[in-house]
């Protein structure tokens, strides 16, 4: 888990974040993750792993918050992330990804 926690924002669950059963659909969880990536490695490095735990699930109208935590090296950037459900602070996924720098062309 991101510790301490550098960047966080907050999504409610809409309706097309949905499967079949009312849960959220694993890549929702994806995309809350990625977007708490800061812009500074968002714009100059490219999304080349990503590893993610699905812990608990989430429904319509809850508000889960996206956390991470950057931790920059030489040529990539690991980034550790949490979801976690705002109403009762329960862990809904946790995550790493790893960012490298573009090749210059």
């Amino acid at each position: 888990a991101p510790d301490p926690i550098e960047h966080e924002l907050g999504f409610t669950v809409r309706r097309s974040d949905l499967d079949l059963a009312d849960h959220v659909n694993n890549t929702s969880y994806v995309e809350w993750a990625i977007e708490a990536v800061p812009d500074e490695v968002w714009s100059a490095t490219d999304l080349a792993e990503l590893e993610i735990h699905f812990l608990s699930e989430c429904h319509h109208g809850q508000t889960v918050l996206s956390r991470s935590q950057v931790i920059a090296g030489e040529n990539e950037s690991e980034v550790r992330h949490q979801l976690m459900r705002s109403d009762d602070g329960a862990e809904v996924a946790r995550a790493r990804s790893v960012w490298r720098q573009r090749p210059k062309l």
